[in-house]
């Protein structure tokens, strides 16, 4: 049955990529209380204040200053680039800090998020935060989360 859901996202987006004259509106400042969890395949950028994690398979730039905590299992490190961390495979990091960031391109297997702030999702997958939930797809959803 699992399977067959991803299928019909994959599907569902791929049908809205091909059809680039239809319009498919989303709320673009959707806004939840509390925590932040989706899973898919595209790019999540996450941006805010507490705690992220990420576990999948492609590539993720993590953003964090010297403060901030960076936990990385399974994922290889490519580079870094002042504050930007870079790695590439497959597993799972866990960032907590003050003004973090984390951008995760691939099959995302779960995204979550703690704390306050805001999340750009593009590509085809699902995602919750407080009382929101919904499928994400092309072009794309902002979703805020925490407090205000």
């Amino acid at each position: 049955m699992r399977n067959l859901i991803g299928s019909l996202v994959v599907v569902a987006a791929t049908v809205v990529v091909g059809l680039p004259t239809m319009s498919f509106s989303q709320d673009p400042g959707r806004h939840g209380a509390g925590a932040f969890v989706a899973s898919g395949s595209g790019e999540a950028v996450v941006k805010g204040d507490g705690k992220m994690d990420v576990q999948g398979r492609g590539t993720v730039v993590v953003i964090a200053g010297r403060r901030d905590d960076i936990d990385v299992q399974g994922f290889g490190f490519k580079r870094q680039d002042g504050n930007h961390f870079y790695f590439e495979g497959k597993g799972e990091i866990h960032v907590k800090g003050k003004d973090i960031g984390l951008d995760a391109t691939g099959d995302i297997d779960k995204v979550t998020a703690g704390g306050r702030g805001t999340a750009r999702l593009i590509g085809a997958g699902h995602f919750k935060s407080g009382r929101d939930q919904g499928n994400w797809m092309q072009p794309g959803i902002d979703v805020h989360y925490g407090r205000r």
